[in-house]
């Protein structure tokens, strides 16, 4: 479906933040799923 695409292009766009901003403060929190910041 594409629900399902968009929340996997989603998905990948959150990855490439996180990969690419510095952990400010130490928490970036928003969310639980298993998209993790390699910096923990």
């Amino acid at each position: 479906s594409s629900s399902a695409r968009t929340d996997f292009v989603l998905d990948a766009l959150e990855q490439a933040l996180y990969a690419r901003q510095p952990v400010r403060g130490g928490l970036i929190h928003h969310s639980a799923r298993s998209a993790t910041p390699s910096s923990w």
